[in-house]
């Protein structure tokens, strides 16, 4: 179709539960998907006519035709899926989205637990104006409580460029707590409070826990400088 839609839907997926994902191209050029980061078999990887195992290939998704992935092997943590031809200019049309794969007893509570995927909206980004965050150049305003424990899962797919993330009180940095990288849990030695964190590239995910302990309002940004950043704003209540 001619409409875009930036990220594509988030996938919530179990450990030890294979997923089926068939995708359709209705549009007028060749796709594929890539599941970014996930431990699956080859010729599920997106590759398109590259990835291969067990007698299969990952195709080019023609115009009109359909392919079903078969994602399996899965570890819990935060992951992506994008377009794997004509990365860049796919990517910036919208073809890309959130995963989020939950322990085999765990659920999903979208009130303390956040997705931020920060991609670029055309392949030639001049300004500010051109990256988007979930879609959108402005986020709502957050409301949370305090002593309240909130992860917040950062995706960067934007074709090129590295970021920093940081919440903010009054311009004063307030530390947050890195707990995963790349789908993978930190081990506890190595979970640290952080005022910020270091530069994420293309296709990094980072996860953190905020656990505001006074009431006011924060500002969470995501920069690639002091000039050139998105916000989402966060107000916290006793």
């Amino acid at each position: 179709t001619n409409t875009r839609s930036a990220p594509g839907p988030l996938l919530l997926l179990k450990q030890y539960q294979p997923t089926y994902v068939t995708v359709t191209n209705n549009m007028s050029f060749a796709t594929s998907v890539h599941w970014h980061g996930l431990d699956l078999d080859s010729w599920a990887d997106g590759a398109p006519d590259f990835s291969a195992s067990d007698g299969k290939i990952s195709p080019s998704i023609l115009p009109g035709e359909k392919f079903t992935y078969k994602l399996t092997l899965m570890k819990p943590g935060t992951y992506i899926y994008h377009s794997h031809m004509r990365d860049a200019e796919q990517v910036a049309s919208g073809l890309y989205g959130p995963i989020i794969v939950l322990k085999e007893n765990e659920t999903y509570d979208p009130r303390t637990d956040h997705y931020y995927v920060v991609a670029w909206k055309t392949t030639e980004p001049r300004s500010i104006k051109d990256v988007e965050l979930n879609g959108n150049s402005e986020q709502p305003t957050q409301y949370v409580k305090y002593g309240e424990t909130h992860r917040i899962r950062f995706v960067n797919i934007a074709p090129a460029g590295e970021m920093v993330i940081k919440m903010m009180k009054d311009s004063i940095p307030v530390p947050i707590k890195f707990i995963a990288k790349d789908g993978g849990e930190l081990p506890a030695r190595q979970q640290t409070m952080i005022n910020e964190s270091k530069l994420l590239g293309v296709g990094e995910t980072a996860d953190f826990e905020f656990h505001p302990l006074k009431p006011g309002t924060y500002t969470l940004k995501f920069m690639y400088d002091e000039q050139f950043y998105l916000t989402q704003k966060w107000v916290v209540t006793d």
